[in-house]
């Protein structure tokens, strides 16, 4: 969803789901948007799983059972294949499938993009440039440094291990937030306040 210049809006589950229950998961994430669209006009897209494209890795295999890796790419790009969802800034959002454990996986990643690895199950071994090396088990986080590196190192230390990829290019512009307003001065707060507040949106 791109909240844009305002939109009110209200999450829920289906009704099936209260009533015969499940598993549920849900990544919540705020994106800045860059200054000259932050007045856009809000908008969504529903994304179904049928429409995220799906790259294997190393990419000289395209078997997917044989695959040390699938990336679903819910938004962003990879072995020039565009994920589906629309951005205004260069945004990588992947959902990574590590089937096997003990093999290591480099994963190409945009050398200027800021970058997070959120592990939703299993566990990996992620290694820096400089030798160093983080383990990461279910629901860590890793905030990879911009040092000019392409590639993410990883070592799959679980099987059927999950991963979300997330990153994007830096925006380098001021924020400023309050409540559900995010925006580039406090000036501008107050008038998206005083907007909401008149019933514009």
């Amino acid at each position: 969803m791109t909240a844009g210049r305002g939109i009110v809006h209200e999450e829920y589950h289906s009704k099936n789901f209260s009533k015969d229950g499940g598993t549920f998961e849900m990544c919540q994430l705020w994106v800045n948007l860059p200054k000259k669209y932050k007045m856009t006009k809000p908008r969504y897209q529903p994304i179904l799983n049928d429409q995220i494209p799906t790259v294997t890795l190393p990419f000289e295999e395209p078997a997917e059972e044989k695959a040390l890796a699938t990336v679903r790419l819910i938004a962003g790009e990879l072995n020039n294949i565009k994920g589906a969802a629309k951005t205004f800034s260069p945004v990588q959002m992947w959902d990574v499938i590590l089937p096997h454990a003990s093999v290591e996986v480099d994963i190409p990643f945009p050398s200027d993009h800021n970058c997070i690895i959120f592990v939703r199950r299993g566990g990996v071994k992620i290694y820096s440039d400089d030798e160093r090396t983080s383990t990461l088990g279910p629901q860590d986080i890793a905030l990879m440094h911009l040092d000019g590196s392409n590639n993410l190192r990883i070592k799959v230390e679980q099987q059927d291990t999950r991963l979300l990829i997330m990153g994007g290019e830096p925006l380098d512009e001021p924020i400023a937030a309050h409540g559900p307003f995010v925006m580039n001065s406090h000036d501008e707060i107050r008038q998206a306040m005083k907007d909401y507040s008149s019933g514009k949106f």
